[in-house]
């Protein structure tokens, strides 16, 4: 992740297929989703995309069908602002009261002329004006890393310190993180992750750590082994209990030459061995990083049950056109959603070549063992949820197939430290990036 795709993110679970949905030089004009009922193909929603002439996404609309009208009917858009420098400075979210769209939430992003975000800003709509909810604040030490995060809350007309985080670094590796919380007009501390690196560079064991008052405890440690690529192959996570570590959960990925996923396997420690629990196996006959085929199986009473399936077809240029689900019942695939995607090939070159938008709201603020996320509605298939710290560091990568409407979306976060963290998830083509804070 660039620094830049960083800076401009600040507002689980099949993982790097869906990457490259939409390849560099074309947009996304609109897409449409329709639900297989048993007998025949019927509409659910539609979004369309309005750019600029540098092809940043200025606008999202998105619609859903009314069977009764027989037409779209308007649900919400998004609306995107670009400076200069192709950076999102403002996105307001809005929605449709029937008459008219209304305004929901905006949010303000600041930057430096290193690219690097030093403040964000949100607000939500009073129905008259925009009242600020909440406020981040970075500082920047040399090469654009981050040393210290302030989160604020408004209220009663001014911003109320709510926590911080400062960073520690061995040359440009970052050591520990350090969580505090504003308490009776003072700092205290909260909580800490301290970081320890491989022979290149890599994490190899993070730590997490809670104050006690007079120490740090340990509470939650994840280990990382890699591949010659750098792919992280296996992420292992254990718990403090007793004081000793108590193994959790681990997640296990093979790769291909091109460093997409050919196999995603989650475990859980059972007490005396590694436990099976979910597995996605992607299969790739183009040479494009997005998966033709991808089956999502559950591991049940001694075997892998079929749970899952996803074809994608592409066209010459590499860009998703098609895609079709199917749900395993009584033996067999029955026909559940597809997609179509209507693109365009760009006219200029861009100054700002970020993948097409999707709106996302990640809950609650702040998060605490659990993130959830609320994706727009008649959103399925396959999505891709990562968070890093400021600092760019991913600290969690997780990956879920949607299969039904409404269908909850949330990640376990309990073994991240508190501060702040940037998610990215990509669903149908489209990415969605934010700031949040733990």
């Amino acid at each position: 992740m660039t620094k830049f795709m960083l800076s401009v993110a600040l507002a689980i679970t099949i993982s790097q297929f869906a990457f490259a949905q939409v390849q560099p030089g074309f947009n996304l004009l609109a897409s449409n989703m329709e639900r297989w009922d048993g007998t025949i193909w019927f509409e659910v929603d539609s979004n369309s995309y309005v750019y600029d002439a540098d092809n940043n996404e200025t606008e999202e609309q998105i619609f859903k069908w009314s069977a009764v009208n027989l037409n779209w009917d308007k649900r919400t858009r998004r609306l995107h602002t670009f400076d200069a420098q192709g950076r999102p400075n403002v996105e307001i979210s809005q929605e449709w009261d029937g008459m008219l769209y209304v305004n929901d939430t905006k949010s303000e992003y600041v930057f430096n002329a290193n690219d690097d975000i030093l403040s964000l800003v949100n607000y939500e709509w009073d129905g008259a004006t925009w009242v600020p909810t909440d406020r981040y604040t970075l500082t920047y030490g040399t090469q654009g890393i981050v040393t210290s995060h302030l989160s604020e809350s408004y209220a009663t007309g001014s911003w109320l310190n709510a926590r911080r985080g400062l960073y520690v670094y061995t040359g440009n590796y970052l050591t520990t993180f350090e969580v505090q919380i504003w308490v009776a007009g003072a700092w205290e501390k909260s909580g800490r992750t301290v970081y320890t690196p491989n022979a290149t560079g890599l994490d190899s064991i993070t730590i997490d750590q809670v104050w006690n008052g007079s120490a740090f405890d340990n509470d939650f440690k994840s280990e990382f082994e890699y591949d010659a690529a750098g792919n992280v192959t296996l992420e292992s996570y254990a718990s403090w209990v007793a004081g000793a570590w108590e193994n959790d959960s681990r997640i296990s990925k093979t790769f291909n030459a091109a460093g997409s996923i050919l196999l995603y396997l989650t475990q859980n420690w059972d007490g005396s061995s590694w436990a099976n629990n979910y597995r996605s196996v992607r299969t790739f006959s183009s040479n494009f990083d997005v998966a033709d085929t991808v089956v999502t199986q559950s591991w049940v009473a001694g075997a892998w049950e079929n749970s899952y399936l996803s074809n994608t077809q592409f066209d010459a240029n590499g860009n998703r056109v098609f895609n079709e689900g199917f749900q395993w019942t009584s033996g067999t695939w029955v026909k559940s959603a597809r997609y179509f995607y209507y693109l365009e090939k760009q006219t200029t070159v861009g100054i700002n070549e970020l993948t097409q938008l999707l709106d996302v709201k990640a809950y609650p603020v702040p998060f605490s063992e659990h993130l959830n996320f609320k994706l727009p509605e008649g959103s399925l298939g396959a999505m891709k949820i990562q968070l890093f710290d400021v600092s760019g560091k991913k600290v969690l990568s997780d990956n879920q197939y949607i299969m039904s409407f409404g269908q909850p979306i949330m990640i376990y976060t309990g073994n991240l430290p508190n501060g702040l963290y940037v998610f990215e998830l990509t669903l149908d083509g489209k990415l969605s990036r934010g700031l949040i804070a733990k």
